[in-house]
Parts: structure tokens; sequence; C-alpha cells
């Protein structure tokens, strides 16, 4: 659900009636964003349990908080940042945030090209590749790569060094790459 995602705004009367409590309007707009929502909280959970969870402490909060949006045109970056702020909340209770440092990664494969392992799998594959990753490494992977923040940024949202997010990205591919090879028997490719 980044910034540059095009989706249709909800129909006429349905934001306000939202900002007014009508419980229809609340249906119309969870329909009408549910799967959007679902697919962003699956992309950042462990798993299907805890992104139902993210899912409905997005929710929750987004009807609560609905008063408060002023530019009804920018209500996909403004859904996006509450479920991004809930998934960070839910992982905080869990986890504490710490460089984990439990896996042995020593660099990309000989020869590897990211783009030809990526394309050989499923959208459903990748998705729970990045599940399996740790929270750590799972919430700066998607801040990072499939949302465009900053280490800084992200540094920031998650109550890290700069470098700690770096770091933790770095080990994030690492572990993909590693768990790609020995679960795809992908050896290397030549360039």
């Amino acid at each position: 659900m980044p910034e540059n995602t095009r989706h249709k705004l909800v129909a006429p009367g349905v934001l306000e009636g939202c900002q007014r409590g009508d419980v229809q309007a609340q249906e119309a707009l969870y329909r009408h964003f549910g799967r959007l929502v679902m697919a962003t909280c699956l992309r950042y959970a462990s798993n299907s349990a805890d992104a139902e969870d993210i899912f409905q402490e997005s929710f929750i909060a987004i009807f609560e908080q609905i008063r408060s949006l002023k530019h009804p045109e920018r209500i996909v970056s403004w859904i996006y940042r509450i479920v991004v702020s809930k998934v960070i909340r839910y992982y905080r209770k869990r986890v504490q945030m710490v460089e984990v440092t439990e896996w042995n990664m020593h660099g990309p494969a000989p020869g590897y090209q990211e783009h030809e392992i990526i394309q050989a799998l499923s959208a459903e594959e990748l998705l729970s590749l990045v599940q399996q990753l740790p929270d750590g490494y799972r919430l700066v992977f998607n801040l990072h790569v499939m949302d465009g923040y900053s280490h800084r940024e992200i540094g920031r949202m998650l109550g890290i060094r700069e470098a700690t997010s770096r770091s933790q990205l770095h080990k994030a591919k690492c572990w993909l790459q590693k768990t790609i090879v020995e679960k795809f028997g992908i050896h290397s490719y030549e360039k």
C-alpha cells in the first residue's frame, strides 16, 4: 500500500459516513480496503494468525482515527501508515528490537544473480520466505525493500541505530539467499 499504489477512492459518502460512525459506511470501507490491508499485514507478519491480529488492530485504529483524515485523496497512504504503525507496535510488544546474530551468513553465493532467482519464485513462495525471516529482519526488509523507507527513517520508527537497520537488511538478504539456495537447489548462476 505504498504511496504509488493506485486504488480507487471509496464511493461518495462512505468516508463521511465513517467519520460520523455509520456502521454501514464502515463495512463499505472495510470491504473496499480489506484485501489491501491484509496483503500488507501478511507481508509483515510471520504467520497468518499474527497478520489477522495486526489486521484487526489496524481497522480498529482506522475507524477510531478516521475523523483526523483531512485529505480523502490520501486515504491509501493514510491507511498504510496506520498499518505499518500497528505492525511495529505489535512486534515491539512481542520482541525487543535487538540486532539479531543467530544466523551465520557468509555473503552471496558465487555468481549469484538475484533477479533470476526471484523471477523463478511464485508470489506465494516469496511471501512465505519473507514471513520466515526473524522479526527484526522482516520488519527492516519490508520497510526498506518493499516500502522504500531509508535506514534513517527505519531507525527512527523502530528505535534502533541506522547502522543496525543496515545490518539487519544485509542479514535478511543473506538469510533469504541461503534459504532459497537450500530450498530450491539453486547453487549459483554464471554471469
